[in-house]
C-alpha cells in the first residue's frame, strides 16, 4: 500500500496578471508613512497599507482584485487610466489630481493627488504602487484664501471709494472757504491801501497803523494763494513726456522776471539734458527753487543763482544754488514740512507751503528733494530726478 499523498499539487495561475503578484506586501510597503496601494498592471487591487484603507474608508479586507479606478469619480478614471499605461510604459512617475466619492455628498469628495510609479525587480514591470496624498485640507484652505482675498479685494475697493469721495468732498470745501477768504481780504487790502494815499504823508500816525494792516492783508492772500496751488499739486494728473530742461528754466526765467527789477542778479546754468518726465510738475518744482533763491539772496549785490546738473546710472541731480542767506542743516527736517519757517516771516515773506507742495508733487514720480546749506554761505536745493520715472497712485 502505498503511503505518499496522491493529491496532485495546484497548478499555479500563470496569466500575466496573477504570476506578477507577490505573496505577500512587503514590510516597508505596509508600514510606508503615506497611504499606499499595490495594483496589477491593469489597476486592480492587491493591497493597501493600513493609512490607505483608513483615508479611503475601506473595510480591513476590501473585495481582491477591485478595480481602483471604481474608486475615482467618474470624471478622474481617464486621466488615471492613462497615468497607469504609462507608468506601465516606463515613462516614469506619474502624477494626477483626482477626486474620490468616498464620503457621503460630492461636495464632501476626497481630492487626492495620485502617484503611479511601476514596481519592476528584474526589469519587466510587475506591479504598480500608487501613493494617494489627500489634498482636500489643502484645496479648502487655498479656497478658504481665496474667499478672503476677495472679500478683502471688495473691502479695499469699497474703502478706496470712500476715501476718493472724501477726498473730493475736501477738495470742494478747502476750494470754497479758500474764495470765501480771498474776496474780503483783497478787499481789505485795496481799502487800507487807498486810504492810505488818500491820507497823504501828512498823517505819519495813521499812515503807521494801516500800514501792518495792509501787509497783514497781503500775507493772507499769499497763504490763500499757497493753499490753491498746493490743492492743485494734489489734483496734478501725471503725463510723461520728453522735457528740455534748459528751456524750461529759460521759460521759469521769463515768469519771474518781475523779481528782478532793480536788483543785481546773475543766473547761469550748466548744460542741462532732455528728460523724461511731466513738464507741469517739473514747472512747479524749479520755479519754486529759483523763486526762493531769489528770495533769499535779496540782501546780496550781486545775487547770483546757479542751475547745477550731475548724473548717475539712475537719476539725474538738479540743483539750485545761491549764494543767499543760507540755514542751519540742524534745521533741515522742517525745510519741506507743512507750514514750517526757518526764517522769521517778518524778514521773507511766503506761506511756508511752496517746499511741502514740491515734495509731493516730486514723490509723485519717485524723484527726491532736499536742501543744503550754511548761515549765511548760501544754499542749494536739490532734485534727484530718474531717469526712469514710475508714476505712484
Amino acid at each position: 500500500m502505498d503511503h505518499h499523498d496522491t493529491t496532485p499539487e495546484p497548478v499555479p495561475d500563470t496569466t500575466p496578471e496573477s504570476a506578477a503578484l507577490p505573496e505577500q506586501a512587503p514590510p516597508l510597503f505596509l508600514d510606508a508613512p503615506v497611504a499606499a496601494l499595490l495594483l496589477t498592471l491593469d489597476g486592480r487591487i492587491t493591497a493597501m497599507n493600513s493609512l490607505a484603507h483608513g483615508l479611503l474608508g475601506l473595510p480591513v479586507e476590501p473585495p481582491q482584485r477591485r478595480a481602483f479606478s471604481a474608486l475615482l469619480a467618474a470624471r478622474s478614471r481617464a486621466a488615471f487610466r492613462s497615468a497607469l499605461d504609462r507608468a506601465v510604459l516606463d515613462i516614469g512617475r506619474q502624477s494626477l489630481e483626482a477626486r474620490m466619492p468616498v464620503r457621503a455628498g460630492p461636495d464632501l469628495d476626497l481630492e487626492v493627488r495620485l502617484d503611479l510609479a511601476a514596481v519592476r525587480p528584474h526589469g519587466e514591470p510587475v506591479q504598480v504602487q500608487v501613493v494617494v496624498t489627500d489634498l482636500t485640507p489643502f484645496k479648502q484652505a487655498h479656497q478658504t484664501l481665496l474667499d478672503s482675498q476677495e472679500t478683502y479685494a471688495g473691502q479695499l475697493q469699497s474703502s478706496g471709494a470712500r476715501s476718493r469721495a472724501l477726498n473730493e468732498e475736501l477738495e470742494q470745501v478747502v476750494g470754497a472757504v479758500l474764495q470765501e477768504l480771498y474776496l474780503p481780504a483783497s478787499r481789505v487790502m485795496a481799502a487800507t491801501g487807498q486810504l492810505r494815499q488818500a491820507l497823504g504823508p501828512a498823517a505819519d500816525d495813521v499812515q503807521a497803523q494801516l500800514l501792518p494792516i495792509e501787509q497783514a492783508s497781503q500775507q493772507q492772500l499769499a497763504i490763500i494763494q499757497s493753499v490753491e496751488r498746493y490743492m492743485q499739486a494734489r489734483r496734478l494728473r501725471p503725463r510723461l513726456r520728453p522735457v528740455a530742461l534748459g528751456g524750461l528754466i529759460e521759460e521759469i526765467r521769463a515768469t519771474l522776471k518781475p523779481l528782478l527789477a532793480d536788483r543785481n542778479v546773475q543766473v547761469t546754468q550748466d548744460a542741462l539734458p532732455v528728460v523724461l518726465g511731466d513738464r507741469q510738475a517739473l514747472t512747479l518744482i524749479l520755479e519754486e527753487y529759483l523763486s526762493n533763491a531769489l528770495k533769499f539772496t535779496r540782501s546780496r549785490n550781486p545775487a547770483r543763482l546757479h542751475v547745477l546738473l550731475r548724473e548717475t546710472d539712475t537719476e539725474y541731480l538738479i540743483g539750485v544754488e545761491d549764494n543767499g542767506v543760507g540755514f542751519s542743516m540742524r534745521h533741515r527736517a522742517r525745510l519741506f514740512r507743512l507750514f514750517q519757517r526757518l526764517h522769521a516771516a517778518s524778514d521773507y515773506e511766503g506761506s511756508a507751503l511752496g517746499l511741502a507742495t514740491v515734495q509731493r508733487v516730486a514723490a509723485a514720480y519717485g524723484a527726491r528733494v532736499w536742501g543744503e546749506g550754511r548761515v549765511d554761505q548760501g544754499a542749494t536745493f536739490w532734485l534727484a530726478w530718474p531717469r526712469e520715472p514710475r508714476i505712484r497712485k
